[in-house]
């Protein structure tokens, strides 16, 4: 409690027949029907500039015996000021003056030193199983203990990856909220099996505070109160990249006529729409198509899919170090989807998992001649 006073002119305080002083009688909560005095003293009942009081220590009627109020109660203020000559006399609140004529009353003033917390996190997504892409939303709120405000913007984050989580932004907000509205995009490289939330702070400095002015110090979500307890979100923003290139043979010279299935195997298991169009450095006038994709297991046993097309070596084609993929590209409205509808409307292959990384191939078509 912070009591601020300035009398317009000097009162009658500790010691003197009549003391000024300040009643709280509870009237709802735990202190019901209990009265709480304090009694002005020292520069509080001299006519000077405002004098602040901060935290006053309440006591019975008796002046000397302590009487704390009590948290969570609802007071009924009462101010009792005597001037020099002993009249009682009112004061003003706000420039305003007070209800209670010379003595003034001022009732249903709550008594909170409460911290606020969080109580626990809430969804409009559901309870069935969902999976959210690059680019989708998922809308919640966090339910405090009571109505707040925060002073800067609150930064919820999210557990999407192992370093450098998602995270949401909350506004600031001046109006006291009990259940604030957050929206967490989901961005590339997002993942989750099942979205939760790690962490929840103001930015800057600020403060989250409740209606009488106390700050939230702990911001632990209350166990079994997360996200993932009343949801089951999972997240997909990674999206899907080609591995690499291979070929089957691998290390062999072509003639004419000979072939090499050459595939393009991709990070996760996919579909394709249009095709995957080649262009070998062996033969810039020819493109290759992949059209279709077969799932299957990379070295670690994930599970992934591959595109596979054959190369037929033609009369002129020719490369004398490494046969290698020239130039790639997804036809025109071609696009490669993962299970959770991120898709890719081109393809770039990894500098080191190119066709000449992984096989050793030449082609050779020149037919031989009798010189001489």
């Amino acid at each position: 409690i912070s009591i601020t006073i300035q009398p317009n002119e000097n009162l009658l305080g500790d010691g003197d027949q009549f003391e000024s002083y300040i009643k709280l009688t509870g009237d709802s909560g735990a202190d019901s029907g209990n009265d709480h005095y304090y009694f002005l003293s020292g520069d509080e009942i001299l006519k000077q500039n405002p004098e602040t009081i901060t935290n006053p220590s309440f006591t019975t009627i008796d002046g000397s015996t302590p009487f704390a109020l009590v948290d969570g109660s609802r007071y009924d203020v009462t101010v009792y000021l005597y001037d020099q000559w002993g009249n009682l006399g009112g004061f003003m609140l706000n420039n305003e003056d007070p209800p209670g004529g010379n003595v003034a009353e001022y009732g249903n003033q709550n008594f909170d030193t409460t911290l606020p917390t969080v109580s626990r996190i809430t969804t409009s997504e559901g309870t069935d199983p969902i999976t959210k892409k690059v680019g989708e939303k998922v809308y919640f709120r966090i339910i405090f203990s009571e109505a707040v405000k925060a002073d800067q913007a609150v930064t919820v984050t999210f557990e999407t990856h192992a370093s450098n989580d998602g995270t949401a932004t909350i506004a600031a907000w001046g109006t006291a909220d009990i259940d604030p509205l957050g929206i967490f995009t989901v961005s590339a490289g997002d993942e989750s099996s099942h979205l939760t939330i790690n962490t929840i702070a103001p930015g800057g400095g600020g403060n989250i505070t409740d209606q009488a002015g106390n700050n939230m110090a702990v911001f632990d979500i209350p166990a079994l109160n997360n996200l993932n307890n009343v949801s089951v979100i999972s997240v997909d923003g990674v999206l899907p990249t080609l591995v690499k290139m291979t070929a089957a043979p691998d290390d062999d010279v072509l003639a004419e006529g000979e072939t090499t299935d050459i595939t393009a195997q991709f990070s996760e298991v996919v579909t394709l729409t249009g095709t995957i169009n080649l262009v070998l450095n062996s033969n810039l006038s020819t493109t290759l198509s992949i059209t279709t994709m077969v799932n299957g297991v990379d070295d670690n046993s994930n599970p992934v899919s591959s595109g596979t097309v054959t190369y037929t070596v033609l009369d002129g084609d020719f490369e004398a170090t490494d046969l290698d993929i020239s130039s790639i590209a997804l036809s025109g409205g071609g696009k490669i989807t993962d299970g959770g509808g991120n898709f890719i409307t081109s393809v770039t292959i990894p500098d080191d998992e190119e066709l000449k990384d992984n096989a050793a191939l030449t082609v050779e078509t020149v037919k031989p001649v009798i010189s001489t």
